[in-house]
Formats: C-alpha cells, sequence, structure tokens
C-alpha cells in the first residue's frame, strides 16, 4: 500500500473534483446581488443514450444490458437517490471564512425512477446568479471516494461505488425559489469492470477472494479524500489545498458462486496524486478457489474512466508440488488444475 498527501492549487482541486465548464456559461441574469438565506431547487436530469460503454452515469441503478450485441451497463435514476450540492470558494478569504476550498450547502433528492427525473431539495448559504455549484452522487458528506470492501456484484457497485459528478447554474433567485438548470450528463471518475475466470480447460473459477494488483508507475486508488472538502476529516492540519491518496491492490470478496465477478476501478494515472484512468502498466491477478491459488498476468493494462470493460481471463493453474524425492515435475501433459 501507498499513501500520498500532496499540496495542489485550488483551481487543480476544483478541475479534478468538478466536471469541467466554461467559463462562459450563460444564464438569464445579469444579477450580482449576494443572496443569503435557504432556497428551494428543482431541476431536471435526463439521461442521454448508451451506445456501447459505460457512459453518461447517472444514477445507483445500474443493470446488465446489450446494445449492438456488445454487453453494456444500464444506469437509471431510482427514486430517493441523494445529490449533494457543494459550493466552491472563489477567493481566498472565502477558504479562511470556511475553512475549506469547497463545503456542502445541501442536497437534491430524486423524485422517481427511470432515465429522467426531477431532482428537488434545498441549499443554504450566500449565492450569486451566474455561479455554478457542484453536483457529487453517492458520496459521503466530505467527498470520500473508497474502493475497498467489494463484494463482485453489479448492485453493491451501484449501491457504493457509483461515483459521478456534474455542475448545477444558478440562473435567477426569486425569494426563497431558485431557478437553475444542469447541462449534459454526470461523469465518474471510475471504470465497471466485468472479469469472467476460467481455468484452462474451460471450467469456470468461483473464487472466494479475486485480488487486483498493478507493476510500474501506475496503482490502483483504494481510497481518495480530497481534504479541500473537509481537512478535519483526516486531522490534517488544515491545509485547505491538500488531498489524501491510498493506493494499492484492490481486494474481491465476492459474495455469489459464480465466476463473474464486477469491479469498481480508478487509477492514479502515472503515479499522479489525483484520480485518473490507468496508465499501461502490469495487472497480476489473483483468485483464490478452494486451497489454490490461479494466476493471470497481463502486459500494458489499461482502462479509462467512465467506462465499462468485459475481461475473458483464462488462468493459470496453481503448481502441485509432490512428496516422492523422483519427482522433478509436471510436463505439458502432467499440468494439473482444480476447477
Amino acid at each position: 500500500m501507498k499513501f500520498y498527501a500532496k499540496p495542489a492549487s485550488l483551481m487543480t482541486l476544483v478541475s479534478v473534483l468538478a466536471v469541467l465548464v466554461s467559463c462562459s456559461e450563460k444564464v438569464n441574469s445579469d444579477d450580482t446581488t449576494v443572496y443569503n438565506g435557504t432556497f428551494k431547487i428543482s431541476v431536471t436530469a435526463s439521461k442521454s443514450g448508451n451506445t456501447g460503454s459505460f457512459t453518461n452515469p447517472w444514477t445507483k441503478a445500474l443493470v446488465s444490458a446489450t446494445t449492438e450485441g456488445k454487453e453494456t451497463v444500464k444506469a437509471e435514476w431510482k427514486a430517493g437517490d441523494i445529490v449533494n450540492v457543494y459550493q466552491t470558494a472563489i477567493n481566498q478569504n472565502e477558504v479562511q471564512e470556511h475553512g475549506a476550498s469547497m463545503w456542502k450547502v445541501g442536497s437534491l433528492t430524486a423524485q422517481s425512477d427511470g432515465v429522467q427525473t426531477t431532482l428537488a431539495g434545498t441549499i443554504t448559504g450566500s449565492f450569486t446568479p451566474r455561479t455554478s455549484l457542484m453536483l457529487a452522487y453517492q458520496h459521503a458528506d466530505d467527498l470520500v471516494y473508497d474502493f475497498t470492501g467489494q463484494d463482485g456484484t453489479l448492485k453493491t457497485i451501484a449501491d457504493k461505488y457509483d461515483y459521478a459528478f456534474n455542475n448545477l447554474y444558478i440562473d435567477y433567485i426569486d425569494g426563497d425559489n431558485m431557478s437553475v438548470h444542469i447541462n449534459g450528463s454526470f461523469n465518474s471518475f471510475q471504470a465497471i469492470a466485468k472479469f469472467v475466470l476460467t481455468a484452462p480447460d474451460g471450467t469456470a473459477l468461483k473464487p472466494s477472494k479475486l485480488t487486483l494488483s498493478t507493476s510500474g508507475e501506475s496503482d490502483f486508488i483504494q481510497k481518495f479524500m480530497p481534504l479541500s472538502i473537509n481537512p478535519a476529516a483526516s486531522g490534517s492540519s488544515g491545509d485547505p489545498y491538500l488531498s489524501v491518496l491510498t493506493v494499492g491492490p484492490i481486494e474481491v470478496f465476492p459474495s455469489g458462486n459464480t465466476n463473474e465477478i464486477y469491479v469498481a476501478l480508478s487509477g492514479n494515472g502515472s503515479g499522479s496524486s489525483i484520480m485518473t484512468g490507468m496508465a499501461a502498466t502490469t495487472l497480476t491477478v489473483e483468485a483464490v478457489v478452494g486451497n489454490d491459488i490461479y494466476s493471470y498476468t497481463k502486459d500494458k493494462f489499461t482502462f479509462n474512466v467512465n467506462s465499462f470493460y468485459v475481461f475473458n481471463v483464462t488462468m493459470t493453474p496453481p503448481l502441485v508440488f509432490s512428496s516422492d524425492p523422483s519427482f522433478t515435475g509436471f510436463g505439458p501433459e502432467e499440468n494439473q488444475t482444480n476447477g
């Protein structure tokens, strides 16, 4: 396991945590008044089409689907889904006032199931029209990304690891009502991978534990904590520009008797301290099946975030040793497998 605690500029953290948007975003008012209080929000969130990969994730209701003959992951809203709303400091005075460069101001709730829903709720604070807020789905209040404790099912990924972001734009404020809009779709900083495990003879391998590890400059992210949201969350010195990252193997303990294992994965690029895809590295997969350990190695392994992959993995069987002193090893015809 590796641990990083690195400083970053305010703009770097904002660009990493928030969906990148144009500074020339147009809204319906030139009002520059600062409004203080609690404001009601209601906004429509629509999902764009899925055309062959896990893209534009909007919700935690992830289900397997088939598009143009290829397996995909379909994403839909579920009534009751929570989207947290965060405000970003625009100057050093706000950083000092809030003790962080980003902070939670409220949350929105999905009002219905389906590919389109209404997000409704309230936010509290000081706001100016023609500015944007950040929307974060499936996060704790301090925006910790945690990829540990997975059980290999798509349902659990949907319930706990489907992290997604978008931006909310303030058009105008009228009394306690805030008119807002969102553009495009939510984006993720993780991929979903399905590993289908078999022995060389085609027997399905149903592991009790699956370990994914890498060698090279890129690593899997186990946990990412942007302390810009809540510096006190990790007992830091209060520096609002720190982020904490732990990287290393991803261990999965499948909850079902299956050789099809789903895993949410994020990488740290080429040793960077932020969440990205995985730069080319060597992947090692180990599967515990009964009392045996099967293995698989793939060179130049890489993935992009916000994507879905299927890996058909034929695993190397474990070596079997003999107590017979005349035994010198297996020939090709003597290799043994336990399926």
